[in-house]
Order: structure tokens, then sequence, then C-alpha cells
């Protein structure tokens, strides 16, 4: 499956921006309990000093664990999107909101059985207005590699 996530990273159009594009892991832990870490599937978009500090933050937090028994930090859209199965964004109308953020949970449909494979995350160094253009792109992306999300 990393082929496939990496295919749509590369593919991923910034359409000028900067920003990057990093998927999130999900490994089972029980039938219902999923760890979730950053790999090292990552695609950056330009340089910038914030987008690679966040980067190592992420790269260094410990795992999140996800399951029905679970309380998600809030503030860690990607475990909110693994939680719940919907995309997230940080947007410039949301309040102390430092970093803009769009989150989509990543799904594989094999023989009808849809398997949770963790979390997209693209992040821009200021919030835009809206990630709808970015969401759609995603989703198509994902679409044309067999991949789903919500």
């Amino acid at each position: 499956m990393s082929f496939k996530i990496n295919n749509v990273m590369r593919k991923f159009n910034f359409r000028g921006q900067l920003g990057f594009i990093q998927f999130w892991e999900a490994a089972s832990i029980s039938n219902d309990t999923v760890h979730m870490v950053v790999g090292q599937l990552c695609r950056l978009n330009g340089n910038h000093v914030g987008l690679t500090n966040y980067r190592t933050y992420c790269l260094n937090y410990d795992a999140l664990i996800i399951g029905p028994d679970t309380q998600v930090d809030q503030m860690v859209l990607a475990g909110l999107a693994a939680q719940t199965g919907f995309a997230y964004k940080g947007t410039s109308n949301d309040r102390d909101q430092i970093m803009g953020q769009l989150v989509m949970p990543v799904y594989t449909n094999m023989r009808g059985h849809q398997t949770f494979l963790g979390v997209i995350e693209f992040v821009t160094p200021s919030p835009k207005a809206t990630y709808v253009d970015d969401f759609k792109h995603l989703k198509k992306l994902l679409k044309g590699s067999n991949l789903y999300t919500c």
C-alpha cells in the first residue's frame, strides 16, 4: 500500500503553495484499536522553518492510539480523522490556528472489505480560508490509486 500512497503524494499538485504532505500510517493493535505513526512518506514543497519544525515534531510524536475507548486530543486533527472517519481542516476561520491543515482518513476496499490505512495530511505555513480544492484534488488522486476517503 505504501507504493499507492507514495504515488498519490508524488502526484499531488501544490498549485504554487508552500506546504507539505505526509502520511500517518495505521498498524492494528487489536480488532478495534489502531496505533498510528507518521512515517517516511512525506513531500515538502519549498523551504519553511515552521513546516520543517512541524514535520520533526510529528516524527518525534508518541504514537497516536486510536480506538473506541480512547480520548483523542482535539488539537491532533490526524487523530480525529482516524477516530471519526471524517476529514478535518484547520483554516483561517478557526480561532488560534497557526498553520493550515487538511487531514483525510484513507481506506482500501478489497473484496468488499474496507480497511483503514491511515491519514493523509496536507499542511501549509499559514491557514487558508478553505481547503475544498485540495480535498477534491486528493480525493481524486486517492480514487485513481484505488484508495478511498470519506
